[in-house]
C-alpha cells in the first residue's frame, strides 16, 4: 500500500492537490491511504516552508504548488528522490515580553514577514534582520548560529514554520514570538510606523491568553 500525505493548512491549492492525487489514484487503480496534515508543527517535520507538499511513502516529491496528474502518475513507478524529511521536534515559543527581554540580552530579533509588510510597520528594536519567507530557503544561511535568534511575524505562524526550518538546519539556539506583531503592538512595545493596520485587522486579547511551552505564565 502507498502512503500518501498532502501537507497543507487548508488554502485553495491544497485541496486541488488533493482533488488531483485522489482522481490519480482512483483512475491507476492504486491501492494507497491518503492524509491531510494540516498541523504546522507536524508539517514542520518535512523541512518545507511552502505548502501544498505531496509526500509518498516519506518521499517529498511535489512543494509549493499543485502538480499534474500525469505528473503525480509518474511518482508511482519508484523514481527516486532524495528529499526525506527530518526527525520530530518541538519548537520553543515565547511571548513577546519575554522577547523584550531576550533581546536586551542580545538576541537577533529575525522578521520574516515580506518587505512591503516591514515597510507599512517594523519592529523598533536594536538588532533586527528581515528575511522575508519567500526569500527563506535561499537566504536563512545569513542568520549566525552563534546567537539566540527569535524569529517574527505577524502573528506568529509564518515564523513558527521558519523556527522548525532553523532547527531542521542545525540551528540550536532559535525561537518564535507566539502571536507575532499584533501582541507586541497590543502590549505597547515599540514600533515604527502605522499600527493602526495592525490594531484594526486584529481582536483585541491579553498577553497571556496563551502560557509558553514550559507553563509558564506569559506575562
Amino acid at each position: 500500500m502507498k502512503h500518501i500525505k498532502i501537507l497543507g493548512t487548508g488554502c485553495a491549492k491544497c485541496k486541488q492537490t488533493e482533488a488531483v492525487v485522489k482522481q490519480v489514484v482512483e483512475q491507476m487503480g492504486i491501492d494507497a491511504k491518503i492524509e491531510k496534515v494540516e498541523d504546522i508543527q507536524k508539517i514542520m517535520e518535512y523541512n518545507v516552508l511552502s505548502t501544498p507538499v505531496l509526500v509518498i511513502d516519506e518521499v517529498i516529491k511535489v512543494k509549493g504548488r499543485v502538480p499534474m496528474p500525469d505528473e503525480v502518475k509518474k511518482y508511482f513507478y519508484n523514481n527516486p528522490c532524495n528529499q526525506h524529511y527530518y526527525g520530530n521536534k518541538t519548537a520553543i515559543e515565547i511571548c513577546p515580553t519575554t522577547t523584550q527581554g531576550r533581546v536586551k540580552a542580545g538576541a537577533l530579533l529575525v522578521d520574516v514577514r515580506e518587505k512591503d509588510e516591514v515597510a507599512q510597520l517594523a519592529f523598533d528594536v536594536p538588532e533586527i534582520i528581515n528575511i522575508p519567507l519567500s526569500e527563506f530557503e535561499d537566504r536563512y544561511s545569513e542568520l549566525p548560529k552563534d546567537r539566540e535568534l527569535v524569529m517574527v511575524c505577524r502573528d506568529g505562524g509564518r515564523s513558527l514554520k521558519t523556527t522548525y526550518y532553523l532547527m531542521n538546519q542545525g540551528y540550536e539556539n532559535v525561537m518564535n514570538m507566539q502571536h507575532g506583531l499584533v501582541r507586541w503592538v497590543q502590549r505597547g512595545f515599540p514600533t515604527k510606523g502605522d499600527t493602526n493596520s495592525v490594531l484594526i485587522k486584529s481582536e483585541s486579547a491579553g498577553c497571556c491568553d496563551t502560557p509558553n511551552n514550559d507553563g509558564s505564565p506569559c506575562c
